[in-house]
């Protein structure tokens, strides 16, 4: 399942099913899998190289097996969901309703991309 995000907004029209910081250690654990890439210990990615490999994420990965569960429409596909992925989408829910609520911006948006700057490095023009 690809997804994409815009990053300059909170997405607060459509739910992505995953949040940069919530998800933090599933994107971790997806781009190792997928790409073989450590995200704690890259140094040289770009914000732009970030942005365009967490949009490619497959849905075997663990975030899009997550958001595969938490973002299902389908009636049959929810009454057969089991316990530990009722609880997924639940918490996915109240986190969701705790960041509509808020009137200020996510984190700043200008914050977020300087503080992942400075955890890939500076993009180059």
């Amino acid at each position: 399942m690809r997804r994409s995000v815009d990053f300059n907004t909170r997405q607060a029209q459509t739910d992505s099913g995953y949040d940069l910081l919530y998800d933090l250690p599933l994107i971790e654990a997806s781009f190792a899998s997928q790409y073989g890439i450590r995200l704690a210990q890259e140094q040289n990615m770009t914000w732009r190289e970030f942005a365009v490999l967490l949009s490619g994420l497959m849905g075997e990965t663990p975030l899009g097996k997550v958001v595969r569960v938490r973002t299902e429409r389908n009636a049959d596909a929810l009454r057969k969901m089991n316990l530990a992925e009722r609880q997924m989408r639940a918490a996915w829910q109240r986190f969701r309703k705790t960041q509509k609520k808020t009137t200020v911006p996510y984190m700043n948006t200008a914050r977020l991309q300087a503080a992942l700057a400075a955890c890939f490095g500076k993009e180059k023009r």
